[in-house]
């Protein structure tokens, strides 16, 4: 994204209005510098099969410099699943750096910012208190927008320390860099039952609320002030 966020789960037409661009920090902590110091990329796809490389142009890294390179061209997928893409350099007198992996899955539907690639929970994380004493919390993530979009819910991993029947709702705001969000819409309540700890749930947007290319949204989930803390949010 335009603000260096990884989006783990990609829709595809937005990774197509949004090719994604590769760039890395190549550090020179060396005695001499480095000439032609290249950034080089490999993506494979789901299957392992290789479908795209590209490099940066080359220059001159000085001793104790840390370079940012970006490649001359940007990957647009042309097919759903998990991709692979792996990051190195080089230069005249040193063949290779270690090679950094990062992964991101491009989707059909589904725009996410989470490392829970098989979608059990196992990478969801620790839980954050969204029902609190002191008043209702929110927890939002940023999505910039691409290509128009229809945004019919919000899927959240409820950590499983929460209390069934706690009451929760999602929540929509327009992104404002000059201040605070601004409210757009939100979902009718959720009432949390036992088989929803420890799991991935989806809360609807009832008939889905329009988005639009070149907005930022914050997509959020909310509760309720409690004396107790009653839910959690990995």
């Amino acid at each position: 994204g335009d603000l260096g966020a990884d989006y783990t789960f990609n829709p595809l037409n937005q990774a197509n209005q949004n090719p994604y661009r590769m760039e890395a920090v190549v550090q020179n902590n060396g005695a001499s510098s480095q000439t032609n110091t290249t950034l080089y990329t490999s993506i494979d796809d789901q299957f392992g099969n290789n479908i795209a490389t590209a490099s940066s142009n080359g220059m001159t890294s000085l001793v104790d410099s840390y370079d940012t390179l970006a490649t001359n061209t940007d990957f647009s997928p042309t097919s759903l699943g998990y991709h692979e893409i792996s990051f190195w350099a080089s230069s005249d007198s040193f063949p290779s750096t270690d090679t950094l992996v990062k992964g991101t899955v491009v989707t059909d539907t589904v725009y996410g910012l989470d490392y829970d690639w098989n979608t059990d929970g196992t990478n969801a994380g620790n839980g954050y208190f969204l029902g609190r004493s002191c008043g209702g919390q929110v927890l939002g993530l940023k999505y910039d927008m691409y290509a128009d979009e229809t945004l019919y819910g919000l899927q959240v991993h409820i950590n499983d320390q929460s209390i069934p029947n706690t009451p929760v709702f999602v929540v929509l705001y327009e992104d404002n860099p000059s201040g605070d969000p601004l409210y757009l819409t939100q979902s009718d309540d959720y009432y949390l039952t036992s088989s929803d700890l420890g799991n991935w749930i989806t809360i609807p947007f009832d008939g889905g609320y329009d988005l639009y290319s070149g907005t930022g949204y914050i997509a959020a989930i909310s509760g309720y002030a409690n004396p107790l803390d009653t839910f959690l949010v990995s």
